[in-house]
């Protein structure tokens, strides 16, 4: 498998304590693309592929207001109004707001 291009985001999810209201994570992220020669990159990127060996496959789910990543995923490689970048960038967004702390308004 040629690698054309590879990035790596980090996010740090709080454990959260108990009684206490969940931390928002917090996020890394990075600007550039990995040097898809470097030896560090292809090591791992042999590892993941070793995981997921026989992997090749997959399905979205239908309902694209609640599951979106597959039109991210559209916009990246048939309509390039997203890239390699603002991708993950799109999608650490959505993970944000999904972990973000919550208010009880029951009262």
């Amino acid at each position: 498998m040629e690698i054309i291009n590879s990035i790596a985001h980090k996010i740090i999810k709080h454990r959260r304590e108990k009684d206490k209201p969940n931390l928002e994570a917090e996020v890394q992220l990075r600007d550039d693309i990995f040097d898809p020669a470097n030896e560090k990159v292809i090591t791992l990127i042999e590892a993941l592929l070793k995981i997921y060996k026989g992997k090749t496959f997959g399905s979205f789910e239908a309902d694209t207001n609640n599951h979106p990543f597959q039109l991210w995923a559209k916009d990246l490689y048939k309509e390039n109004s997203l890239t390699i970048n603002s991708l993950p960038q799109k999608f650490i967004d959505e993970l944000i707001e999904l972990t973000k702390p919550t208010t009880n308004t029951n009262g």
